[in-house]
């Protein structure tokens, strides 16, 4: 009788001691992930993109009042090529650095460049700087900007291909071109129409607006960032001279619609790309879809050309 009064006690005693430990854990606040992502260019126009997961855990003393941040995190690194690695975060002495397993890649960042390392070696990623983001007109108005190439223009609130797509937001695609003939490409910058402008009208969602540059070009006219061959006019805005030129297409119920704006940088001509593709709205049952506002569309890529300014 006495050995089963004990073993119940210790039973007991047990139960009491495990709902004591969970109550305890169940008191500690769950780790909280600061989130953060940069845009690094390389040598060679090799664009790579961090998304970075700084873990942050509770202190181990009674007291959870102060949250302090763990060493290790970890971070999403886009090569350009649809290929995401995820690294952990990594000792160092100086920066911020993260690698995989046995250090055959490693991303070590320090202050604004970051030095990468395959099997060891820099040959794929040189010269690698973080892309210049800051904040425009309140939380309304994103200033992007290019030192390697000397320009900048302020854009509404945009995602990254990282980050979960807001509707009211501006897509950027960082890796974007434009193909004139085959093997021959313009590179640049594209923000694709928010999908709450084109939900429920004939806008189709790949309309955009991009600033794209052409090296070296002979003459900075409009006319060399399109496919067909059209002519260039000029226009003066508050005192800022372009070369503009049109285009447009139509086939299967679609349009096709394009202007360029072009301006010549010291290291670059410039042309600001209006692509507007939708369909046809008599194509629509009555009464099912809106036709988009054309004009409130072009004034907002207007607001966004105007902002460009590029090094003399």
């Amino acid at each position: 009788m006495q050995k089963t009064l004990n073993i119940l006690l210790g039973v007991l005693t047990f139960l009491f001691l495990i709902t004591l430990w969970y109550t305890e854990i169940r008191k500690q606040p769950a780790p909280q992930i600061k989130v953060s992502a940069s845009t690094y260019y390389c040598k060679n126009n090799i664009v790579i993109g961090a998304k970075f997961y700084e873990v942050m855990l509770p202190e181990k003393s009674p007291s959870t009042s102060n949250i302090q941040t763990s060493p290790s995190g970890y971070a999403d690194i886009s090569l350009g090529n649809g290929k995401i690695i995820r690294l952990q975060q990594t000792v160092s002495a100086s920066g911020v650095r993260y690698a995989t397993t046995g250090d055959t890649f490693v991303f070590w960042v320090k202050g604004n460049s970051v030095l990468i390392l395959e099997q060891g070696r820099i040959d794929n990623f040189v010269d690698c700087e973080q892309k210049k983001l800051r904040s425009g007109n309140a939380s309304t108005s994103v200033l992007y900007s290019d030192n390697t190439l000397g320009y900048s223009v302020i854009v509404p609130p945009y995602t990254t291909p990282l980050d979960v797509q807001k509707s009211t937001h501006y897509r950027i695609n960082e890796n974007y071109t434009y193909g004139l003939i085959p093997g021959e490409i313009i590179k640049g910058i594209s923000f694709t129409v928010p999908s709450s402008v084109t939900q429920g009208t004939n806008l189709s969602v790949d309309s955009y607006i991009s600033v794209e540059h052409i090296d070296n070009a002979k003459t900075c006219t409009a006319s060399i960032f399109l496919e067909s061959t059209t002519t260039s006019r000029t226009i003066i805005e508050n005192n800022k001279t372009y070369s503009v030129a049109s285009s447009s297409g139509i086939g299967a119920g679609t349009r096709y619609e394009e202007t360029v704006y072009a301006v010549q940088g010291k290291r670059a001509c410039f042309g600001v790309r209006y692509f507007i593709h939708y369909e046809a709205i008599e194509n629509y049952s009555i009464g099912t879809t809106k036709e988009f506002d054309k004009q409130k569309l072009l004034l907002s890529f207007d607001k966004i050309r105007k902002s460009l300014v590029v090094q003399k």
